[in-house]
Formats: structure tokens, C-alpha cells, sequence
């Protein structure tokens, strides 16, 4: 059986071998210098105390300020278009500059404390070959010429020795903040159990899609104020309510909390659906039940049937008819490989529009009972909003929809508005028509007149249209 070292540890071995064998070489020589070696170790590993307290703080610093000058600059090739469309490269240039710079603020101060610990232990290794070399001379007629030289020789080798274990052990504490990182990392709490108890839900779960807020409260960390505030609200099933409020105050926060993507201490209240607590669900139960577009459209890459079929449990019927009541049929048709149509990496060889529209022909696929749509049309033209917007209105009759939307004329015709105000509160929840009529100086009425007159009197029709249309539904429901 062999056994194999690293060379590292190889090195280590070979090292400490060499030094003790220099130091029993002198001190049989030289017994005297045995005395005096202790203090001299004493000084090498206080240097090296000192040093480490500074350098692995500084090393921790030049490590992360490193991250944001990679992110940078792998965000601006991203949007290396619109940078250009802009006219931003100057900007991004000088943001670049200003990454590099606070990193080699924290990287310069730790090739300073580098110097500053070499000279002195330079100076401790001179010392000490000196101190060799005078107890040489006081014994001069007691050793010959040649074991002088071979002490002073292995003296200077010693000292080198024990000055490059210093250096190394610091070096090792150093680049042990890398291992610190990793380490915050793998300890970082995990999400809860993906699988849900038997008999919690139904497999059909949820069949209706009734929404309840119950005094929720969530803070996405613990030592920071909460986000959502109390919040209680009850969402009927098949309704359609839409979500406004300035930025900040917790529209994407709401759907957070509803995929349970926030838990801590600081969340607490319930949200049930369909009459059972999600708090009581598993995450993968409870995400894959759920579909949401979001605002910004992501693809992975792969081909086309993967993105809107990662798990294969559909056939490609199916996925063909999702498309085309997306109305991307005709851009499929156009590629050569169909389904099999290669996406790149974040989708790039489609337009904003037509990944929105893939992730909307991926809902449909699902044929969830609840809905969310987070601010899905901020980025598209008015022409693929309509599309969006007429493709919800017929597919999505049957279900409960959320709507973040920062166009009113989005959540006009839906069923109510919920209205957050800061501080993570309701303001207003009611239906748009109601809301205009019955509270004039409310933050709705404020939202629609801001838009001008010409497009308030419009949006003032739409809203009293979608009354009239919403009371003839229950109508004929009851």
C-alpha cells in the first residue's frame, strides 16, 4: 500500500524536518544559541498574531467588494443593447471604474500589511543570523573554521524556515475567508419540506381558488421593517382583482407570500386557500398548483417544448393548443425545428413580447385555478398588452386572477382594486366603478385623473361597462 502526500503538505513536512534538524545542528554546536532561539519564536508568530487580525479582515473586504465587478459587468453585456441605445457607456464605464477602485482600496491595504509584516520579519531573521554569527565569534577558539561557516549557514537556513511557516499560516488564514463564505452558505436556513401530509389536500386542490389574507405580516428579514403590515383581504373564487400602489409598498410582496417565498420569524398571520392554510402545504405542492407570469419573462436554456414542459406531462397537442390561444403559433410554424427550437440562455433569441407570451401559453398549459400576473405587460408595446389582456379575459374566465399592474387600464375591468397604501396597508378595495363614484378624492379617483381627462372619461366608461357586465354575470349565476 502506498501512500501519497500533496505537495503542499509535502513542502510542510520537508520544512519542519529541515528546520529541526538545523536547530539540533546549531544547538549542539552552539548550545548558547538555544537560549536565545525561544524569544526569537516568540517574535515571528507575535508578528504573525498582529498581521492576521488585520489581513483576513482585509482580505474579507477585497473578496467582497470583488462580487459587484463581476455582476456588472455580466449585467452590462446582458444589456449591452440598451446601454447603447442610451448612449450609457460612459456611465457604465465610470461605474465599472468606481467597482475596481473600492476593491483595490481593500486590496492595496493588504499588499501594504504584506510589506509590513516581510520587513519586519526580515529584521527578526537578520537579528537573529546576527546573534549566531557574535556567539560564532565569542567561541572562536572552541570551533573550528568550516563548523562556523556551516552554523551561520544553517542558522540562516532556520531562521528561513520558521520566517516562511509564518508566512504560509497567515496566507492559510487568509484564504480561509473563502471557506468562510462557503461555509455561511451550506448554513444558510433552508425552505420548508416540499411534500405535503397525507389527507391535507384534495389532488384536484384548489378546485374553487378562494383567497384569504388573515392579519398577515411579512418582513423579508428579521431586522427590518415589515413590508405587509396586517394585511386582511378575501379573494372569491373566479374574481379578478387587480393590485396598484406606488412603488414599494408591497404589490410583489403579496405574491412573495402567497408561493411562500419569505418565512421567518417576523411573517405571521395565515393565508388560506380554498379553506386549507398553505402553512400546512408543501412547497412543491403549493408552487405547482400556483402559476404566475411575472414582469420579467424567463426562459432557460433548452429547447421550446422544455420551457413550456420541463416535467414532459403534456403532449405536444396540448402544448400546440396553448400556443396558439397565445397567438404564437405563427411564430412557431416559422421556426425550422418547431418545438425542438433551441432557446438561448435568458431567451435572447426572442423579443420581450414573445417570452412574455411563451410564459403565458406556459400558464395556460398548467391550467391552474389561481392566476397571478406580476406587472406581465410593464414591458411590452400596446399591440402584445391587448393580446395578453384579450388572451386572460377567454382563458382565464374560470379562474381567480391577481393583477399587479402599473396601467390603470389594466385592471379596469377587473372585478375590484385593491388599493396599498404605505406601510404595507389596505387603502381601498372595491370595485373600480364603486371606487370612482363612491370616493372621488380616494387614491383610485386621484390614479384615474392623473391620467388626463380625455383618457380619465374613458377609463371612467370602462370601469362603469365592467359593472354593468360583472352585475349580469351574478345575475344569471344566481
Amino acid at each position: 500500500m502506498k501512500f501519497y502526500l500533496s505537495q503542499p503538505r509535502q513542502q510542510f513536512f520537508e520544512y519542519m524536518i529541515a528546520s529541526l534538524g538545523s536547530l539540533i545542528f546549531v544547538g549542539v554546536l552552539i548550545p548558547w544559541f538555544l537560549l536565545a532561539f525561544p524569544p526569537f519564536l516568540f517574535v515571528f508568530f507575535y508578528l504573525q498574531r498582529r498581521y492576521v487580525v488585520v489581513s483576513r479582515e482585509l482580505k474579507r473586504l477585497e473578496a467582497i467588494s470583488r462580487s459587484p465587478i463581476y455582476a456588472h459587468f455580466t449585467q452590462t453585456l446582458q444589456g449591452i443593447s440598451s446601454v447603447r441605445a442610451y448612449g450609457m457607456q460612459s456611465k457604465m464605464h465610470d461605474i465599472f471604474l468606481s467597482f475596481i477602485d473600492a476593491n483595490h482600496r481593500s486590496y492595496i491595504l493588504f499588499v501594504h500589511m504584506s510589506r509590513w509584516v516581510g520587513v519586519r520579519l526580515d529584521f527578526a531573521t537578520c537579528i537573529c543570523v546576527t546573534l549566531a554569527s557574535l556567539l560564532v565569534v565569542i567561541m572562536r577558539n572552541s570551533i573550528s573554521v568550516g563548523l562556523a561557516g556551516v552554523v551561520i549557514v544553517q542558522s540562516l537556513q532556520l531562521t528561513g524556515f520558521i520566517q516562511y511557516s509564518v508566512r504560509q499560516a497567515a496566507e492559510v488564514e487568509n484564504y480561509f475567508t473563502s471557506v468562510e463564505r462557503i461555509n455561511a452558505y451550506s448554513n444558510l436556513p433552508t425552505e420548508a419540506k416540499p411534500d405535503t401530509s397525507p389527507g391535507i389536500i384534495e389532488k384536484d386542490w384548489p378546485s374553487r381558488g378562494d383567497i384569504e389574507f388573515v392579519n398577515y405580516t411579512m418582513s423579508y428579514r428579521v431586522d427590518l421593517p415589515p413590508i405587509l403590515n396586517e394585511v386582511s383581504f378575501k379573494i372569491n373564487a373566479k374574481e379578478k382583482i387587480g393590485i396598484l400602489g406606488r412603488t414599494g409598498v408591497g404589490k410583489s410582496s403579496l405574491v412573495a407570500a402567497l408561493f411562500r417565498m419569505v418565512e421567518n420569524e417576523k411573517c405571521t398571520g395565515d393565508i388560506i386557500i380554498d379553506s386549507v392554510n398553505i402553512k400546512s402545504i408543501g412547497l412543491d405542492d403549493l408552487r405547482k398548483r400556483l402559476s404566475i407570469i411575472p414582469q420579467d419573462p424567463i426562459l432557460f436554456q433548452g429547447s421550446l417544448r422544455f420551457n413550456l414542459d420541463p416535467f414532459e406531462a403534456y403532449s405536444d397537442v396540448e402544448i400546440n393548443e396553448a400556443l396558439e390561444r397565445a397567438h404564437l403559433t405563427g411564430k412557431i410554424q416559422s421556426l425550422e425545428a418547431g418545438l425542438q427550437s433551441a432557446i438561448v440562455q435568458n431567451g435572447e433569441n426572442f423579443s420581450v413580447g414573445q417570452r412574455q407570451l411563451i410564459c403565458l401559453a406556459r400558464s395556460l398549459l398548467r391550467r391552474s385555478r389561481i392566476i397571478v400576473m406580476d406587472e406581465a405587460t410593464a414591458a411590452v408595446d400596446g399591440e402584445t398588452d391587448a393580446i395578453i389582456q384579450s388572451t386572460i379575459r377567454s382563458s382565464f374566465e374560470e379562474c381567480t386572477m391577481l393583477t399587479i399592474a402599473h396601467r390603470i387600464d389594466t385592471v379596469i375591468d377587473c372585478d375590484r382594486v385593491l388599493i396599498l397604501a404605505q406601510g404595507g396597508r389596505i387603502a381601498e378595495f372595491d370595485s373600480p366603478h364603486r371606487l370612482l363614484s363612491s370616493n372621488p378624492e380616494g387614491i383610485f379617483a386621484s390614479m384615474v385623473r392623473q391620467t388626463g381627462p380625455a383618457v380619465a372619461q374613458k377609463l371612467q366608461k370602462a370601469a362603469e361597462d365592467a359593472e354593468r357586465k360583472r352585475i349580469e354575470r351574478k345575475n344569471i349565476a344566481e
